[in-house]
């Protein structure tokens, strides 16, 4: 008897797969559009990979990218003006407020935002009373500023022992002693601080147990509710433009000069790709792959410094993370039905 359960629902997923091929064959390609958190960067060469390798075309879908700054990525998903975006760490403090917000993937298994400091500070405690240049100084959240301020509440770094200061986004302000400490991302600002002379310190949330996700593709769950076989369309596409791209950095390289017109050197774009390298950690862990553990310890941390309070973590977190597996499932349970 099992055995002939097992082969049914075998024979009903080739039969969704075949229906799911068909279905895209037949109403032709649809156009959807991913909104991104920055300029255009090596920092979403799966994208730019999955659309001009026809990845996204043989799924049935024309993908328009928009440029943009981390403040407009999820209002425009959830106002449905782009289907799918990317951002950081936010998404999931957004989910805990009640947005109605569904992980795709996790592109980045570790968040690239560290503090580079004066040479003589290296380590938490030795920012003490030194002034600390992050994202924003009033809304803690955003780019990557959780995870240092869990990072300085697990070595007993109290908030308030901290001058923290509005960030510029410009290294100079760390090379001509304006600030003691400036918060960076590894893939962009470590490039400029290494073409000079200027000796600094490297301090990283990482090391002292605050690992957090980042370059999140996302949806919302009208998108999920409404396009279901969509979303697992561009979330597959995506990451296959993503192992194209990981594996053919130069050409994606020479198609962000030439097509996305970035301001950054082939040094710089070069650069950011090698760092990339240990955030996705693709040689130890599957590509894209989310945990809703590590979800909960994130939103645990969060609750933990004042920053999103919330009493049922557990019950927002159901079904933050996309499972095709259990969509499958569901379609597998509304066939038999229908048979």
């Amino acid at each position: 008897m099992q055995k002939c359960i097992k082969k049914l629902k075998v024979l009903i997923l080739f039969c969704i797969s075949v229906s799911s091929n068909l279905s895209y064959a037949g109403r032709g390609i649809e156009v959807v559009h991913l909104q991104l958190p920055w300029k255009h960067q090596f920092q979403f060469a799966g994208y730019y990979a999955a659309l001009e390798k026809g990845y996204y075309a043989k799924a049935g879908l024309s993908v328009v990218i928009h440029e943009g700054t981390p403040s407009v990525v999820i209002p425009s998903v959830l106002k449905g003006q782009a289907q799918y975006g990317v951002t950081h760490s936010e998404l999931l403090f957004s989910r805990l407020q009640g947005a109605p917000v569904v992980a795709l993937a996790a592109i980045f298994q570790h968040s690239p935002s560290v503090l580079v400091t004066r040479e003589n500070l290296l380590s938490p405690r030795d920012l003490i009373g030194q002034r600390i240049m992050l994202s924003s100084k009033n809304n803690i959240i955003e780019n990557g500023d959780i995870e240092l301020l869990e990072m300085f509440a697990n070595e007993g770094v109290k908030y308030n022992e901290l001058k923290i200061i509005q960030s510029h986004f410009d290294i100079n302000d760390l090379m001509t002693g304006k600030t003691d400490a400036l918060q960076v991302y590894t893939t962009n600002e470590i490039y400029a601080l290494k073409q000079t002379n200027y000796h600094f310190n490297v301090i990283s949330p990482r090391s002292y147990g605050a690992d957090y996700y980042s370059n999140i593709l996302f949806m919302s769950e009208q998108e999920l509710d409404s396009n279901v076989d969509r979303a697992d369309a561009f979330r597959k596409a995506s990451l296959d433009g993503w192992r194209y791209a990981l594996d053919h950095p130069n050409e994606i390289i020479d198609l962000l000069h030439k097509k996305y017109h970035t301001k950054k050197t082939t040094a710089e774009l070069a650069f950011e790709a090698r760092a990339m390298q240990d955030l996705i950690a693709v040689d130890t862990i599957e590509l894209g792959h989310l945990n809703i553990a590590r979800w909960q310890k994130m939103a645990m941390a969060s609750d933990r410094l004042n920053i999103v309070h919330t009493t049922n973590v557990f019950e927002r977190l159901q079904g933050f993370n996309f499972d095709s597996e259990h969509f499958l499932n569901k379609k597998i349970e509304n066939y038999s039905l229908e048979i």
